[in-house]
């Protein structure tokens, strides 16, 4: 059974009519009872006229003039508030019974002796839309007024007098005193009494005496008010268009005032409704803005003293003025019309009738149910309607109201009467809060059930159509909007495949065809959300039509959307946008995944004529790239321009590769669908030329499959676009181009230069909306997603079992998984290569070859060494990459802290070799190896550490023709033979690692392994050969210096150096091509003369001793031991300290043998230059100071010997220089040239 209609529990009229919820204030005051029929006072209205009878109060007491804003939005009862108001001051009977006033009237009654009571109030409605100025408006319309309540009464001079009396007079001369004064004194004759001083009759005394009396006297405005209410009647009609024929503003205010105190007033409130949109009607106009608005301070101000009643006003105000005008007011004009407002802001009194006093009213006057029942079932509606989701409820309550309120207004949303209230606000003046809420019942009266919420897009209709906006911006904006849902999205939602609707034909077919009236449904449905969307375009000042977004659009339109799955909703929205926005570039969705914001631009710019004109830019080469560039975005592959590409990706931890080749399989010879050693993936385009199917291109691959070729070759075939996407393509290709360069430019030469910014925009708008939408259809064409919308593909051609062919017979393509095009290639390619290599471990994440192999191979030698194949691994990172390597390889186990080696591959590896019949292994076979029985596939670096540790469980080592070699990770080559090694003594080995690093500088793994051992071998000999012939010589060579330097025989064999070289020599010698482990014990077992520190100095250091040895001139040191005479000791001194430096270690030696022997050459040739000879001729010493004698003194000497040809180029170049720089100086040459004997 349907749900009940809420019509039905409602008490509706049949239509809403013009006048409905709107007061005329005139008739307000003398219509008491109708005014008040339907009042509803809020304790929010109650404090509001206790507001404004104190501000009367406070007016009437001191007689000041005063003003005050009456501030509420459209709809909020100002007039209704004034009429109210003057009746309580005409003291009404029934307004005083009304409950909630009767205590305030009682109030004020009791307070300052009854005031309230005592005082009589002249109200003054004005309406001041269509007024020419504030003194036609106020001043015209005051005497209108008068004319209504007081027909009788003589009327106010506010008209300017002269030319009043220059007719006048012309009119007495026509007609003679007789008639004239009997026209003028008509109130006399009508039997009007009462008027007292304002009844007394004219005589052509008193008349002249008027016509000369000063400006602004009574009499002169009593004259002139006679005149026009008699004579001439015509000239009040004449000043209501004519500014300058009413006086100054000051002046008619004090000529009221005096005039309200004649007729009995003690206050005259003027209630001047729409002032404020009157000026702000004139936006544009600045000049009369600033001259109006000035006089507005009049109300409060005056020049002239002459007010003996004060002027109460009161200014409807519905929004400020600043923000109706901002948009046409700028720079300084802006500032100054500022000041003009803070001005008389100033000076104003505001009284706030609040929208929260709306849903009170609203239920009272709009939502009455028809019986206590009906009131039941609506209660009993909204409390199930309440139980929606919380993110619904957070956005339909907004941050002002509660469910409380929200009770009140239901089956409307506290939401959509924040919006209906901005709304009317901005685009009417007639359409109030309450007469759109009740339009709305009116409009859904048969289609609105229990349970619903009112959407706000129906908004839309109520304000579309009626009274123009009182702004020229908002009224531009507005005209806007309408012709943008009237030519671009009305006909885009009636042309959708699910709608496509002709709305004048299909509303009445759709009461008796239930497709039809499906597709209405749909079409509303959508219709509901664009216009929800131009709302927020043309006001976006309140919570509910800012910021939007999907699941805002959703919730406010709750009911409308409908998804499979509940909470989902935001995404059907979302999607139907992002299609919409390809269509209409005014749309905008924005890029946020899951909740993404939109928006709606209002402009007068056609970018369809653009698109149109740059049509030449699509064609089959431009669509082709478009795809091209969308896949490689999709796939993630880095875009090239090549038609064949190499694509890497991950698999199972190891990087790979394929080949990739985007083109039109249906063309394709037989060579392109052939593959090389990687697998070939060949991607098609989800269209081709007119004519051409997808069946083309499973033919052409079935004609090479009959060929029985193995290739290892992928196709991914796409399902055909549907016409309408080929169009969306299109379009796109066109917008991408247009948006290039200047050829936006090159097209739209008809707009301006802002005009085509707001076309640049709007296009890039489309563009992205299309892109999304295109992104889609790809991702569905190629069985990635479902069909985004219907339509979207070529149905002629069933894809869904042919998309992924494999040209591999054995290999069998299942339907790839995964969230885009990117993770679908990922998966297709790991069913290929999940099919070629079967047992390839699944390493859990991407293994690095250099770092995290090193690591887990030092790892796993350790492990090697120990007896339980088990080690502990402190660093955690280490740990991880275990166990993401070996553990998944069989390699070994990571557990929490320890890691044991397995015997797997060990124990593989053995079962081949004995297989094979092979002595030893080559690198070549056991990369074989790896692949059986079943295909791993395992990187090459991969299997290196296999054979590596392979090689350590089983102390081998690697040879290469004939020789030990080293290998690495990275530097393993197939013909290394790996053969068995017997290992040394564990502590021989560790004795001769720590001798090799301090003789030979070499730092080995103390890991006792076959490699290591291979390694120490390789070093040392490699040492043996570079050494060897130095250390030989050296001994001879210091035994035979000390010789000639006269060191006995006896002591060549004590000294350290001479020790320490035959050690060096001794041992190099004994490891001279000694097999590995022979060596490690050699080298454990050698006998250490002196220090491994010293041995390892003297061997590194026998090349440059010898040379030193060599170079030095020990010619002079023989010289020198031959001296006799007083030089003797220093010469045997010198003698002595050669010896000592020969015969210490190198190591021991402050600065090297070298450097000694070059300081003891110096000391020789001084010892053997030959003393000055001395005058012996004694000298007195002199008197005064010696002067200096002229002469030569030394200022540098210096000396070096043996000198090769490029040093002693160096050392007379040097000399010469500082000859060029002092020409003073002279040089003295002492040379000698020797040659070495053999």
């Amino acid at each position: 059974m349907p749900e009940k209609l809420i019509s039905d529990l409602l008490d509706l009229p049949e239509k809403v009519r013009k006048g409905d919820f709107v007061l005329n204030l005139s008739k307000g005051v003398t219509e008491p009872d109708k005014t008040l029929e339907q009042y509803v006072v809020t304790p929010q209205l109650v404090a509001c006229f206790d507001d404004a009878l104190g501000f009367i109060r406070q007016a009437v007491e001191s007689v000041n003039s005063k003003a005050c804003y009456l501030h509420g939005s459209f709809g909020a009862g100002k007039s209704h508030f004034m009429a109210v108001l003057h009746l309580l001051l005409q003291h009404n009977p029934a307004v005083r019974n009304i409950a909630e006033l009767a205590k305030l009237f009682d109030a004020h009654r009791k307070d300052n002796h009854g005031w309230v009571e005592s005082k009589k109030f002249l109200l003054v409605p004005y309406h001041m839309i269509g007024a020419r100025s504030m003194e036609s408006a106020i001043l015209g319309g005051y005497v209108d007024h008068v004319m209504a309540v007081h027909p009788t009464a003589p009327l106010p001079g506010v008209y300017l007098a002269d030319e009043i009396f220059k007719n006048a007079q012309q009119h007495r001369k026509a007609l003679g005193d007789d008639k004239f004064f009997e026209q003028l004194n008509q109130r006399q004759k009508g039997g009007g009494t009462g008027w007292g001083k304002l009844a007394k009759g004219w005589d052509a005394a008193r008349f002249d005496a008027a016509l000369e009396a000063p400006p602004m006297s009574e009499e002169r405005s009593r004259l002139v008010g006679d005149l026009v209410q008699f004579i001439f009647p015509a000239f009040k009609g004449i000043a209501q268009s004519k500014d300058e024929a009413y006086v100054d503003l000051d002046v008619g205010l004090s000529v009221i005032s005096v005039h309200a105190k004649a007729l009995g007033y003690d206050g005259l409130i003027l209630f001047l409704d729409e002032l404020i949109l009157w000026l702000a009607s004139h936006a544009a106009d600045i000049g009369f803005l600033q001259t109006e608005g000035n006089k507005l301070a009049k109300l409060v101000e005056s020049r002239k003293a002459e007010r003996p009643v004060p002027i109460i006003s009161f200014v409807a105000r519905q929004r400020d003025l600043r923000d109706l005008i901002g948009e046409n007011v700028t720079g300084v004009e802006q500032l100054n019309f500022s000041d003009v407002l803070s001005h008389w802001e100033g000076r104003f009194h505001t009284i706030t009738l609040e929208d929260r006093n709306l849903p009170v009213i609203a239920q009272k006057r709009v939502l009455k149910p028809r019986n206590d029942a009906c009131r039941a079932e609506l209660e009993e509606s909204f409390e199930k309607t309440a139980q929606v989701r919380a993110e619904i409820m957070e956005v339909l309550l907004t941050r002002e109201s509660d469910r409380t309120m929200f009770k009140m207004v239901y089956p409307f949303s506290p939401a959509l009467i924040q919006a209906l209230v901005a709304v009317s606000s901005a685009l009417q003046r007639e359409r109030t809060a309450l007469k759109i809420m009740l339009q709305l019942l009116v409009n859904r009266r048969d289609t609105l059930r229990l349970g619903d919420v009112i959407p706000l897009g129906d908004l839309w209709d109520v304000v579309a159509h009626g009274d123009e906006a009182f702004t020229d911006v908002m009224r531009l904006n507005f005209e806007n909007a309408k012709k943008l849902y009237q030519y671009k999205l009305l006909p885009m939602l009636l042309q959708q495949p699910e709608v496509n609707l002709d709305l004048e034909v299909d509303r009445e077919r759709a009461k008796t065809d239930t497709d039809v009236a499906q597709r209405l449904q749909r079409f509303e449905n959508d219709d509901r959300l664009v216009k929800s969307l131009l709302l927020c375009a043309l006001v976006h000042g309140v919570e509910t039509l800012k910021n939007m977004t999907c699941v805002r659009l959703a919730a406010l339109n709750h009911g409308t959307i409908r998804s499979r799955i509940p909470g989902r909703e935001h995404q059907v929205v979302a999607q139907k946008l992002r299609t919409w926005a390809g269509v209409v570039g005014e749309i905008r969705v924005g890029d946020e995944p899951t909740n993404p914001t939109v928006s709606l631009q209002l402009s007068g710019v056609d970018t369809e004529t653009i698109i149109e004109s740059a049509k030449t830019f699509d064609n089959i080469g431009t669509r082709q790239f478009k795809i091209r560039q969308m896949l490689f975005q999709s796939l993630g592959v880095p875009e090239q321009d090549d038609l064949f590409m190499s694509h890497s990706f991950v698999w199972r931890g190891g990087k790979r590769s394929c080949d990739l080749l985007f083109t039109n399989v249906r063309t394709l010879p037989d060579e392109s669908l052939r593959s090389t050693d990687d697998w070939k993936l060949i991607i098609d385009f989800p269209f081709d030329t007119e004519g051409h199917s997808p069946v083309e291109d499973l033919d052409r691959l079935d004609k090479f499959k009959e060929k029985s070729e193995r290739q290892r070759t992928l196709v991914w075939l796409p399902a055909f676009f549907s016409t309408r996407t080929q169009a969306e393509l299109a379009k796109l290709v066109v917008i991408d181009r247009l948006l290039l360069g200047n050829n936006l430019e090159q097209h739209s030469k008809h707009l301006s230069m802002q005009d085509r910014e707001t076309a640049r925009l709007l296009l890039k708008n489309q563009q992205s909306a299309l892109s999304q939408r295109l992104l889609q259809a790809v991702e569905a064409a190629y069985a990635i997603r479902s069909e985004p919308t219907p339509g979207t593909l070529d149905a002629s051609f069933d894809m869904s079992e042919s998309h992924f062919q494999s040209l591999y017979p054995t290999l069998v393509l299942q339907r790839p998984v995964g969230a885009n095009l990117g993770e679908a290639l990922q998966h297709l390619l790991d069913q290929a290569l999940s099919h070629q290599f079967p047992k390839h471990p699944k390493f859990g994440q991407e293994v690095k070859l250099g770092k995290d192999l090193r690591q887990v191979l030092e790892v796993c030698q350790e492990a090697a060494r120990t007896p339980d194949r088990r080690v502990f691994v402190e660093d955690k990172g280490v740990r991880l990459k275990l166990r993401n390597i070996c553990n998944p390889l069989d390699l070994g186990q990571m557990s929490e802290t320890h890691f044991v080696l397995d015997d797997n591959w060990k124990n593989h590896f053995n079962r081949m070799l004995a297989q094979s019949g092979q002595p030893h292994p080559t690198a070549a076979d056991l990369r074989r190896w790896t692949d059986q029985p079943d295909d791993r596939g395992l990187q090459r670096e991969v299997q290196n550490l296999l054979i590596l540790v392979y090689a350590d469980q089983t102390n081998r080592s690697f040879v290469r023709y004939g020789s030990n070699y080293t290998p690495g990770l990275d530097d393993l080559p197939n013909e290394l033979e790996l053969q068995e090694q017997t290992l040394p003594d564990l502590k021989d080995w560790g004795e001769a690692v720590s001798r090799v690093a301090d003789l030979l500088g070499h730092a080995v793994s103390k890991l006792l392994n076959a490699s290591n051992l291979a390694t120490l071998a390789a070093k040392v000999n490699e040492s043996v050969v570079e050494f060897k012939a130095d250390c030989e010589s050296l001994p001879d060579r210091l035994q035979l210096v000390m010789k000639n330097l006269g060191v006995p025989e006896a002591e060549f064999g004590k000294c350290d150096r001479v020790k320490t070289a035959r050690a060096v020599k001794t041992v190099l010698a004994a490891a001279e091509n000694k097999e590995p482990t022979a060596l490690v014990g050699t080298l454990a077992q050698a006998k250490l003369e002196t220090n491994a520190t010293a041995m390892g100095k003297s061997l590194k250091s026998a090349k440059a001793i010898l040379e030193c040895l060599r170079a030095t001139r020990w010619d002079l040191f023989a010289a020198v031991a031959q001296i006799q005479d007083q030089r003797k000791t220093d010469a045997a001194l010198l003698i002595r300290d050669v010896c000592g430096w020969l015969k210490t270690d190198e190591h021991a030696l402050a600065g090297g043998l070298a450097s000694k022997l070059s300081e003891a050459e110096g000391r020789a040739i001084k010892l053997l230059t030959p003393p000055r000879v001395v005058d012996p001729t004694p000298q007195l010493p002199p008197l005064d100071p010696p002067k200096p004698k002229p002469g030569w003194k030394p200022v540098g000497t210096g000396g070096k010997s043996r000198l090769g040809h490029d040093e002693s180029i160096a050392e007379a170049t040097a000399i010469l220089r500082k000859l060029e720089e002092n020409p003073k100086l002279r040089l003295t040459i002492q040379w000698t040239l020797e040659e070495e004997s053999p």
